[in-house]
């Protein structure tokens, strides 16, 4: 969130899609970013929010919708740096040019590296195996 404050108070980032639809008991993902955004000083106009996706696939896909219906084409990324090349990935096959812009949070142990590095070679097939399956869909014609 920090790192998104700053890209939109830099100028880089004229607009900022708090994204995920994660839910904590009543607290959803895109809300609490939003809502943490605001307080860092960007404007709640400026903000749209993402209450759907469940995975970085999804983030991708209607961030990438949220994007193109405001006319963008392009989009900064910021995620943590061992997360950023597959987030990177989804939003090109989505459609949408994106730039990094890491996001660096406390260093990692042995274990939470090796956790991360395993939940990104899985994720990445995941993501993959989505793809494939959505490409057949379009080409047997069962979605646009």
């Amino acid at each position: 969130m920090a790192a998104a404050a700053a890209a939109y108070r830099d100028g880089i980032a004229p607009r900022v899609v708090a994204s995920g639809g994660r839910r904590w008991g009543q607290q959803i993902e895109a809300r609490v970013l939003g809502s943490r955004l605001v307080d860092a000083g960007v404007p709640e106009d400026a903000i749209a929010l993402e209450m759907c996706s469940l995975s970085t696939r999804e983030n991708a896909l209607f961030a990438a919708a949220i994007l193109r219906r405001i006319g963008a084409r392009s989009a900064a990324v910021v995620t943590c740096p061992w997360h950023m090349a597959r987030a990177l990935a989804n939003f090109e096959q989505a459609g949408i040019a994106a730039v990094a812009i890491p996001a660096h949070g406390p260093a990692a142990g042995l274990v939470t590296a090796i956790r991360r590095r395993i939940h990104e070679v899985l994720g990445g097939w995941l993501d993959t195996r989505a793809a494939r399956g959505r490409a057949l869909a379009e080409a047997a014609g069962w979605i646009a």
